[in-house]
């Protein structure tokens, strides 16, 4: 099988340089096309599996223009439905070579405190069902669920103009929201890179940065609820060399606090489009030297990393 899923493969692409606001953007081009064998499929996982669920509306990124200083995703509608279904079709299946992958919107962003440190989260049981038991940085899927469901003082700190398709807007009102932090406790919202895996995944995310003028212990302090760790950004050689151990292990990366991650049954992971984002960001944060560090430690893990060149990218290339 010559795409197998899930499998340890990552499409990086780390922009030249950092994008601010105003130099990312997403453009609609109307409702997307479905595949009748895949839609048929997504419909009756939906109905058998998730149909106390909501489902929602979001943008399905099928292309992204980059240059030095720029970053333009272009998009189809869908629905969350048919996301979900691209994924458990894929596991069913056993490969990702599908009738046709369905991708998202997400902007994923690193909120990295005043003493330089960022928050890891590990997921639960939720709808997804996509990663469970596995850490990533805490975000929000753009889409119209969300955007309905903001609260006038949250509308009131933020520039939303163009809804779930505002990808800064929306990735700091996420942000907000994982947080419980007000808009001006936030910095710009800076974009690093994309990424594309198929360990988990399968649709590509939109990552990056914001600084914080809180410390850890009093982001930690906002909201207490989930099962989070934090750590020193200046660490993420150690975490990422505890990749695939056990927990009774004693060189598992402890966070600040002495807490150590909890485990799959393949040892401690990271989501597959984290670890995208945490390279891009060390990349523009740390330099390339620590870039190639980390790369070479995910190497030595199994992963197969792919480095996207700037331009034109077809996201049904990166399979």
């Amino acid at each position: 099988m010559d795409k197998p899923f899930p499998r340890k493969e990552i499409y990086v692409h780390t922009l030249p340089n950092i994008l601010t606001s105003g130099q990312v953007s997403a453009i609609d081009h109307g409702r997307l096309e479905l595949n009748e064998e895949l839609r048929r499929y997504a419909d009756a996982k939906w109905e058998k599996e998730n149909q106390k669920d909501p489902n929602s509306v979001i943008p399905s990124a099928f292309m992204v223009e980059t240059d030095e200083n720029s970053m333009t995703v272009h998009c189809h509608g869908t629905e969350y439905k048919y996301l979900l279904g691209t994924v458990k079709m894929a596991r069913e299946e056993g490969t990702s070579d599908l009738p046709q992958l369905i991708s998202d919107l997400s902007s994923e962003i690193m909120l990295l405190t005043k003493d330089e440190m960022f928050v890891l989260e590990r997921r639960l049981g939720e709808a997804t069902q996509v990663g469970i038991r596995r850490y990533d940085i805490p975000s929000y899927q753009n889409a119209q669920i969300w955007v309905d469901s903001i609260m006038p003082g949250e509308r009131d700190q933020i520039d939303l103009n163009d809804g779930m398709w505002d990808m800064p807007g929306f990735a700091r009102w996420s942000l907000m929201r994982e947080f419980g932090l007000r808009s001006k406790e936030i910095g710009q919202i800076f974009y690093t890179g994309f990424a594309r895996g198929f360990e988990v995944s399968i649709s590509p995310q939109f990552n990056g940065f914001a600084r914080t003028n809180l410390t850890g212990e009093e982001l930690m302090a906002r909201k207490v609820d989930g099962d989070r760790l934090i750590y020193r950004f200046e660490e993420l050689t150690e975490l990422f060399a505890s990749l695939g151990k056990e927990f009774k292990r004693r060189d598992l990366k402890p966070d600040v606090y002495g807490r150590i991650p909890r485990t799959t049954h393949d040892g401690f992971r990271i989501i597959d489009g984290c670890l995208g984002n945490l390279l891009s960001n060390a990349y523009h944060l740390n330099g390339i030297e620590r870039y190639t560090q980390l790369k070479a430690i995910l190497k030595e893990k199994g992963y197969v990393i792919h480095e996207v060149p700037t331009g034109n990218v077809n996201l049904d290339d990166l399979n």
